[in-house]
């Protein structure tokens, strides 16, 4: 299967998009809102949005910190990554979780 590769370039692909879903995901299960995490995380709203949306690359250290917020460990982003082209099936296939429903807010 051909995957969308990101290695030794700043192109976010199909990891990022992965470990962007389940930081939100987290993030939603601990009903915290964007602005708190990166406000806690230290780093812009924005910025920690694009990571969420899997649009930008996050640095190891600022996932350092994401998961320290999060109370995950780091390799929790990792969790159940398969090289897929669709990451959010991935982490909807999670065991933990919460099932949401489509008119569910995407916020906190």
């Amino acid at each position: 299967m051909p995957v969308s590769s990101s290695h030794g370039n700043n192109i976010p692909g199909d990891v990022d998009r992965h470990i962007g879903a389940r930081l939100q995901g987290r993030r939603m299960m601990l009903r915290m809102s964007p602005e708190l995490v990166a406000s806690l995380s230290r780093v812009e709203l924005s910025t920690y949005l694009t990571y969420e949306a899997g649009t930008d690359r996050i640095p190891a250290g600022v996932l350092f910190e994401v998961a320290r917020v999060l109370s995950v460990p780091v390799r929790f982003v990792f969790d159940r990554y398969a090289l897929a082209p669709d990451a959010a099936k991935v982490w909807a296939s999670h065991p933990d979780v919460p099932i949401m429903s489509a008119t569910s807010s995407s916020g906190a």
